[in-house]
This record gives structure tokens, sequence and C-alpha cells, in this order.
């Protein structure tokens, strides 16, 4: 299930995007090699952070002075279990 993230991101960062007359350009290739990652400063109280981690996408040039241009993509899904299948399914 994890393949479906990679591909969702995939999509939204394709370089043609769909109109009523056209079909994506994507062809379903997903590099998970390529990666945006970013480790930022920060201070709670008197305690000093350091985190990490992988950004989706970067919109438009990304030039290292801010983090302002980073994109994290979600999605959602309205949870409605119908029957225990779908409960279980959710769950795992």
């Amino acid at each position: 299930m994890t393949y479906y993230g990679y591909a969702f991101e995939s999509w939204c960062t394709a370089p043609e995007k769909p109109s009523p007359d056209r079909r994506p350009a994507w062809g379903g290739d997903v590099d998970t090699a390529v990666q945006w990652c970013t480790v930022v400063k920060t201070k709670l109280a008197d305690t000093r952070l350091v985190l990490g981690g992988e950004v989706d996408c970067v919109r438009g040039a990304f030039t290292g002075a801010s983090t302002d241009s980073f994109v994290e993509l979600k999605t959602s899904l309205a949870i409605r279990p119908h029957n225990a299948a779908d409960e279980t399914k959710f769950e795992k």
C-alpha cells in the first residue's frame, strides 16, 4: 500500500495536468529513489531540536533560502464501514 502514496505523488507532480479534453500524460513510472529531504533547527523552551524529514515536492525553483516552497501532499478518505470486513480493512 506504500506504493499507492508514491504513485499519487508522482501523478500530482507530473509536468502535464489533465484537462476535460486530455487525459494525464503520466505513464505510471514511480522512482522511489528520488526524494526531497530537509533538516530544520528549532527550539522548544530551552530544548534545541534538529528535525529531518522527507518532503513530497518543491513548488517552483528551490533556492535553499526558505522552506516556503516545500509541498506535502495528503489524501483523505471518509471512512464509513458498512460491515466487519470494511472495518478490518481500514484498521489494517
